[in-house]
Formats: structure tokens, C-alpha cells, sequence
């Protein structure tokens, strides 16, 4: 079950949606003014799954760090992740995160972006916080949600100087989400005043991944949403909505990427 303030809208990237939200709840909760300087949303994932067999929950990351507690599996700082992610869910358990918004973590971290691109860091010293003592707040807690408002206190305290290049980066992104017809880097460097290099070293450094990579991620986020709602119609017709030449690209760009058919996903819904 999904549980999101209404201004955030439904959680997107979810693969196979529906089934997946009766494995878990989500709950996804807005920072406050202070806070949301640096943070998009917390969210909070509970499961209770008793003897039942593991779940692996898949999910395509959008282009945004996180800070992560995570008892089981390992709490720390996240890097935009490239591949599809998994999350095996198995018995009891519970995770909550703050998730950055593209581009404002630069600030506060003080280094390039793409240094925890695919991984992840433990040592928190740049922005303040012992990790070991977090986690260990979350443990104790009762309902976890209260830990977003411990987050939020924390990062709503925090100081960075102001960034142009960051808030460029981050409406940059938040651009080709919205328009799913932004399909070229040339569009995106068109619209942005940049050229082509300048526009790969801003993304590098503030956001971890490529603009091309921002680019094709959101397209294949908006098909995959498409796919949940049981947009049935033709998948032609989907694929140039998205940019593709044809469908046969589009099958075989999506297939590599979410390890089946956009018809196998269906199928699997239906």
C-alpha cells in the first residue's frame, strides 16, 4: 500500500507496481520548508512477510542520492544507481530515506556528485551526522515515521552557500521529467543555454550521471508507469511517444533494462 502527502503525487519507477505494493507499504512524507532546501522526500518502507518466501522488489532509481537507514541490509549515503535495483524482502522489517533532490547534495557534500555514483559512503562527517547513531534512533522508534521528522530537524539545520550551478541542474532534471517529447541532449543543451560539454560537466559533478543518461531513464520510467496504468494500446505508439525509431527498439532498449518484454510485463500485471 502507498501512503504519499498529496502534494508529492503517486511514487513512479516502481516495476510491476501493483504487485509489488502488496508486498510492502510505502509511505512517502514532504520536508519541511527548511529541509526541502536539500530534500525532495522521505519515505519509509515496512513490510511484515512471516514465513512467506522472499520478494525481490525491483524498482529503476531516478537521478537523486539518498540517505538511506537501513538496519538490515546497511544504512549510508547512496549514489544514483545506473542498473535496475533490487531489494530482497524477507520477514519483518523497515527502511526509511531522504531522498536529495538532483543536484542540491553537491553543496553539502562538497565533492563531485559521481564519486558515489553505483555505491555508497559511510562516513558522513560533510554533513554532520554519525550514521551508527542514526540507525540506532531508528531501530528504537515507534512508528519509524517519526524518524523522518528526526531527519528533517537535522538536515533542516544544515548551511551550504548559495549555488547557481546546483539549482540550474536541479530544474535541468526536473525539465526532461516533465516533457517526455525532450529526447536528444542537443534539445536539452538548446533549452538550457550550454553547449554540449558544458552541459556533460554540470551533470557530472551535480547530478552523478550524464544528461543522456537522465534523458533515457525517464523515458523508460514513463513507460514503465504507462505499463502499470495498463496502457494496453500500441506499444508503437508508446515507443515514438518516448522518441524511439520503432518498437523494435524501444523492446530491445527496455528488455535490457528491466530484464523482460514491455508484452511480458503486461502479461505479468494482467
Amino acid at each position: 500500500m502507498e501512503k504519499s502527502d498529496p502534494q508529492l503525487g503517486p511514487a513512479r519507477g516502481l516495476i510491476a507496481k501493483r504487485l509489488s505494493m502488496a508486498e510492502f507499504d510505502l509511505t512517502r512524507i514532504a520536508p519541511s520548508a527548511a529541509a526541502g532546501r536539500w530534500v525532495e522526500n522521505y519515505w519509509v518502507i515496512e513490510w511484515d512477510r512471516g514465513d512467506k518466501p522472499v520478494f525481490q522488489q525491483e524498482n529503476l532509481p531516478h537521478p537523486s542520492a539518498h540517505l538511506v537507514l537501513d538496519p538490515q541490509a546497511g544504512s549510508g549515503l547512496f549514489g544514483v544507481q545506473t542498473k535496475r535495483f533490487f531489494y530482497d524482502l524477507s520477514g519483518k522489517g523497515r527502511v526509511i530515506g531522504a531522498k536529495f533532490r538532483p543536484g542540491y547534495l553537491l553543496p553539502l557534500w562538497g565533492q563531485a556528485v559521481s564519486t558515489l555514483t553505483d555505491t555508497s559512503e559511510t562516513d558522513l562527517t560533510p554533513l554532520d551526522i554519525d550514521l551508527v547513531a542514526l540507525e540506532t534512533s531508528f531501530v528504537a522508534l515507534d512508528p519509524p515515521s517519526e524518524m523522518a521528522e528526526i531527519l528533517d530537524q537535522h538536515l533542516a539545520a544544515l548551511e551550504a552557500p548559495a549555488d547557481q550551478k546546483a539549482e540550474l541542474a536541479n530544474q535541468l532534471v526536473h525539465m526532461v521529467e516533465a516533457d517526455s517529447e525532450l529526447t536528444r541532449v542537443s534539445e536539452l543543451a538548446a533549452q538550457s543555454g550550454l553547449n554540449a560539454r558544458q552541459l556533460q560537466r554540470l551533470f557530472a559533478h551535480y547530478i552523478g550521471v550524464s544528461p543522456k543518461w537522465v534523458i533515457d531513464r525517464y523515458r523508460m520510467i514513463e513507460a514503465v508507469e504507462a505499463i502499470n496504468q495498463g496502457e494496453e494500446r500500441s506499444l508503437t505508439e508508446l515507443a515514438h511517444r518516448l522518441g524511439y525509431f520503432d518498437q523494435a527498439h524501444f523492446t530491445k532498449t527496455f528488455s535490457a533494462l528491466i530484464g523482460r518484454t514491455p508484452q511480458q510485463l503486461l502479461a505479468q500485471l494482467a
